[in-house]
């Protein structure tokens, strides 16, 4: 944890290397940010740096558009961080989820992963229920059973997304 800590950046984000694009800033800050918030030893400044530093650059155009990237780090870190920005930031994150979904923008181990992420079988404004989303991941298997690659990873990293989704919702 420490050495996540000491790679924050200084204005709160974390960011693959010093000139990355910001959209690959935001990417990972809001993943991490999500996986950060759920475990019971990290601080709350670096909590709040990094959700202030990804809410300051938050546009309803970001998640627009099937932007799974950024629509996956908003919701992950929003629905795991309280901060004044995040019901309206969840808000269009849920509808671009489950608009994403329906269009067929983004499949079931994708849309799955975003809401594991949130530790949520859905998000505010999407009309997405999880048994639905599961219906879509068996739809999208594959006959050797696994998942081809797509947003969130490659092969097997999809695979594995499919089973926690299904562990999950399971239980939903």
């Amino acid at each position: 944890m420490a050495q996540l800590a000491a790679a924050q950046r200084g204005d709160g984000s974390f960011a693959p290397e010093a000139l990355a694009p910001e959209a690959a800033a935001i990417e990972l800050t809001g993943r991490l940010l999500g996986v950060l918030a759920r475990t019971s030893c990290v601080r709350d400044s670096l909590l709040d740096a990094a959700a202030g530093w990804l809410a300051a650059r938050f546009a309803p155009e970001r998640v627009q558009g099937f932007a799974w990237g950024a629509l996956a780090a908003y919701a992950a870190a929003f629905s795991n961080v309280p901060h004044d920005a995040a019901d309206a930031i969840l808000q269009w994150c849920g509808r671009e989820l489950e608009r994403g979904f329906r269009a067929g923008a983004f499949d079931g181990v994708a849309t799955a992963r975003v809401l594991l992420d949130c530790d949520a079988p859905s998000l505010p404004g999407a009309r997405l229920a999880a048994p639905e989303v599961v219906v879509s991941i068996l739809a999208g298997q594959a006959e050797d059973g696994g998942f081809a690659a797509g947003p969130g990873g490659d092969r097997v990293e999809r695979t594995l997304d499919a089973l926690a989704a299904f562990a999950r919702f399971a239980r939903a």
